[in-house]
């Protein structure tokens, strides 16, 4: 705490003279914490669901919102927002956020949990915060326009800044999930129907059955794992990873594209010890590829690239390579393996109109 700063306690229903001076004096619900609040000061949230949802808390102050506080003791040694959740039950007023900082304010919200939300969460009005710690489930709309830290996300529409050590299961939404870099992160059973997983760079995520109608990732992969992903699009091109992928394995993951004249890759520029497994790429009027970039050290078994135009698994020579039971077809234009210089590669049972060309 900061000079003259407070902690406010807070449980569901108050106690005392719920003056907010300690748990035996609580305040009822964050509503009336947040109006006693003033800049610098922190509530201390106990365990439990909150209903009473009026509006954001304290827009106009910088303060921090921690919850996770037990009933039994309500020590910060204990406090665990995943095992001793705090509720904020938004059903009573859902089109409300939970936070809408103003401009110059800067907030933390560290181990709340947010359910029943329909017109966003975290969100901002000119202002920052720090979102980490929390979960967020059942929700629609944005759920953080700030960046999120160690979060699950679950069952929801909106998706949230960069994130780092975030779990997502289960978000469909019509834009980005994250709108920026993923860490460390988990995404499964996810989906964006007009844009991308993650908007920016992917480095130590997993990836299990997504799905996007333009890119999984769109800023580049680095020790990454894609099992069972797919992108399809009606309207434009369909990548997996654009810009580029190092040390990432693909396995069952497909691209496909329909529309006339576009493309469709599991990746979008060079792969570097990369491994494919079972992945294919197609595409109904345009060109196809499985790299389309060059592929050093990496491994292909059982990947097929075909299309209209031309098809191809690598487009710009590959080095050090493997490419087992590989296949290339193209039905009106040309199709190989390797378009460019193949050098100490090796080719086991594959079959194009052209293995490699030079």
């Amino acid at each position: 705490l900061g000079e003259g700063a407070k902690i406010i306690y807070v449980t569901p229903a108050g106690a005392g003279s719920k003056t907010g001076a300690d748990w035996a004096n609580a305040k009822a619900g964050l509503y009336t914490a947040g109006l006693a609040a003033s800049d610098g000061d922190v509530l201390y949230v106990q365990e439990g669901t909150y209903t009473s949802h009026l509006a954001p808390v304290a827009a106009t102050k910088s303060i921090g919102i921690y919850g996770g506080f037990t009933v039994a003791d309500g020590t910060w040694a204990t406090r665990d927002n995943f095992a001793h959740p705090s509720i904020i039950d938004a059903s009573s007023n859902p089109s409300v956020p939970f936070i809408k900082p103003e401009s110059g304010v800067a907030q933390i919200v560290d181990g709340i949990a947010c359910t029943g939300f329909t017109g966003g969460v975290m969100l901002a009005n000119g202002g920052t915060a720090t979102v980490r710690n929390c979960a967020i489930y059942d929700c629609g709309g944005m759920v953080s326009s700030h960046a999120v830290d160690n979060c699950l996300i679950l069952n929801c529409t909106g998706g949230t800044g960069a994130a780092t050590d975030c779990v997502f299961v289960k978000v469909d939404t019509s834009g980005s999930i994250t709108g920026g870099d993923a860490t460390d992160c988990t995404f499964t059973n996810c989906s964006s129907r007009n844009y991308t997983i993650v908007y920016g760079a992917a480095t130590n995520c997993t990836f299990t059955n997504c799905s996007s109608n333009s890119y999984i990732v769109s800023g580049g992969a680095t020790n990454c794992t894609f099992t069972d992903c797919s992108g399809s699009n009606y309207h434009g091109s369909s990548t997996i990873v654009s810009n580029g992928a190092t040390s990432c394995t693909f396995t069952n993951c497909s691209s496909s594209s329909s529309y006339s004249g576009c493309y469709s890759y599991i990746v979008l520029g060079d792969a570097t010890n990369c491994t494919f497994t079972d992945c294919s790429s197609s595409s109904y009027s345009g060109d196809s590829y499985i790299v389309d970039g060059s592929a050093e050290d990496c491994t292909f078994t059982n990947c097929s690239s075909s299309s209209s135009g031309n098809s191809t698994i690598v487009s710009n020579g590959a080095t050090s390579c493997t490419f087992t039971n590989c296949s290339s077809s193209s039905y009106n234009s040309n199709s190989y393996i390797v378009y460019g210089d193949a050098t100490n590669c090796t080719f086991v049972r594959c079959v194009a109109g052209r293995l490699r060309y030079n």
